[in-house]
């Protein structure tokens, strides 16, 4: 993708500019606001993959790990989306701002992945020919590749 065209990069000043188009940024404020309402929530199928089992095979051990940890964990994704939501509107933001997004879509598809039952190897001739369910694969595949562009905004 040439330089000029990226919608996330860094610039000279260290902060990070971020191109998107108002509907894009309206869509994910939707997403995000509908995001946070599910994470404050009670754990229910949506979140499965946000909450893995940290022990797979010793129910009482992860047991007692989701007891120590789900609490911080949800308070940390909160965090990002309230920072996210926060600078939703703004065009350049700084590397706080800019990692709390990357976490915010990783969020999100998590959550739309789970939904969709995608695995890293779907691809749309895997989905039915449903278009809400289409529709929702374009925004999870839309998604990955904006978060890709701020990881290497991040990165470089």
């Amino acid at each position: 993708m040439a330089f000029w065209s990226r919608r996330v990069r860094r610039l000279s000043s260290g902060q990070y500019l971020v191109r998107l188009p108002d509907d894009d940024r309206a869509l994910l404020a939707n997403l995000l606001r509908e995001l946070r309402e599910i994470v404050a929530g009670e754990p229910d199928g949506r979140t499965r993959r946000l909450n893995p089992p940290a022990y797979a095979h010793d129910a009482e051990a992860d047991d007692e790990y989701q007891r120590l940890m789900r609490d911080d964990l949800t308070a940390s994704r909160l965090d990002a989306l309230d920072l996210t939501l926060a600078n939703l509107e703004a065009k350049e933001v700084d590397e706080e701002a800019l990692a709390a997004w990357v976490r915010s879509l990783n969020i999100l598809r998590l959550v739309l992945g789970t939904m969709l039952d995608v695995s890293e190897e779907t691809t749309v001739a895997d989905l039915s020919d449903d278009e809400h369910e289409r529709a929702l694969y374009a925004v999870y595949e839309y998604l990955g590749g904006l978060q890709e562009e701020m990881i290497q905004a991040l990165s470089g």
